[in-house]
């Protein structure tokens, strides 16, 4: 067995530091996206936002982080998701993203509650991404690789970014697992347990996920907004 070279130092590729500093001096403060969300802007704003800077969306769904290719505006059929993210490792992670403004609430305040129209109008619109792909799986899945590789080799037509670990370390071989999530509304400002368990209940199946714009913030403030060139 080899001797462990204990003053080893890891010195990250250049080409990695490159790429995040790229992105960061890029990026939009996560002040302006909150002051988006506490105007209660509308969905056309917010995507906007979004599209100017697509590490928030990815940076929310990245995992591992930094590991990811994000692209808004993506064909799937003859449909269009608004964002979509590829990520994680070995199996690819295809998370397919439906979003609606901040000026309502995500979940009524009436005594029947449930979800307010605008993220039923997201649901049905991810429903109607999800049937596609589960009966043309195999030529999405050929599809959404193609379409990794040429975002990494800077070859992609539409608006996408890549972060800065740019090679994802997946297996084209293997199935993907498909994530659909729609993000809109906002917390009452009662907000209580009941309003998670009405989210839960709301939801049509385990792969789709629901989330308020605070909940979004609150998951991205952990490590978004301007960082040190290095």
């Amino acid at each position: 067995m080899g001797k462990i070279n204990e003053n080893y130092v890891y010195k990250e590729p250049e080409e990695i530091t490159i790429q995040r500093n790229k992105i960061h001096k890029n990026q939009r403060n996560i002040e302006d996206f909150i002051e988006l969300i506490e105007e209660n802007s509308q969905e056309m704003k917010i995507q906007k936002l979004i599209k100017e800077d697509l590490s928030f969306m990815a940076d929310y769904l990245a995992e591992p982080y930094e590991e990811y290719i994000c692209f808004s505006n993506y064909p799937i059929g003859d449909k269009i998701a608004d964002f979509v993210v590829l990520t994680s490792r070995s199996k690819m992670k295809v998370c397919i993203v439906e979003v609606k403004g901040a000026d309502f609430k995500t979940v009524k305040a009436n005594h029947y509650q449930g979800l307010n129209v605008h993220m039923n109008d997201a649901i049905t619109q991810l429903k109607n991404h999800m049937e596609y792909i589960n009966r043309n799986y195999s030529s999405f899945r050929t599809q959404i690789h193609e379409d990794k590789d040429k975002a990494i080799n800077e070859e992609y037509s539409g608006n996408y970014l890549v972060g800065p670990r740019k090679n994802l370390l997946v297996d084209p071989q293997k199935d993907i697992d498909v994530k659909y999530i729609a993000i809109g509304g906002v917390e009452r400002e009662d907000k209580s347990i009941e309003e998670s368990h009405e989210i839960v209940k709301c939801k049509p199946a385990d792969n789709l996920e629901i989330a308020s714009w605070n909940s979004f913030v609150r998951k991205l403030d952990e490590y978004h907004g301007h960082h040190p060139v290095q």
